[in-house]
């Protein structure tokens, strides 16, 4: 008895060159939250805005409760990954997706 399932991941490609942020979710009641945490993890990161994207990815498909895989930076581009280095980054992050989900609970009434 869960009310969401969040997966935080970081993103890699072939091309270093392809950087930002992306979430993603598969069903309709799962869209305002990843759309909240998107939104607010764009505005921290302030890196390109790669989107909120609906796929058929496993574990945001296969859930029965709302779902969204986030990826907050490619680590596979030199100027993403810079912020890996930093002491305080995943703390940032963890503040913003803490921030997202209370939002989301406030408005899910």
């Amino acid at each position: 008895r869960v009310d969401l399932f969040l997966s935080v991941h970081y993103n890699a490609y072939i091309d270093p060159k392809i950087r930002g942020t992306e979430t993603y979710f598969f069903t309709s009641r799962s869209r305002r939250l990843a759309e909240r945490l998107h939104k607010k993890m764009s505005a921290r990161l302030k890196l390109p805005d790669r989107g909120v994207r609906r796929m058929m990815f496993y574990t945001v498909h296969h859930s029965r409760v709302p779902s969204v895989l986030i990826e907050p930076l490619y680590i596979t581009n030199p100027e993403d990954a810079r912020h890996l280095a930093q002491a305080n980054f995943h703390q940032k992050l963890a503040w913003d997706i803490v921030e997202a989900l209370k939002s989301y609970f406030r408005l899910k009434g």
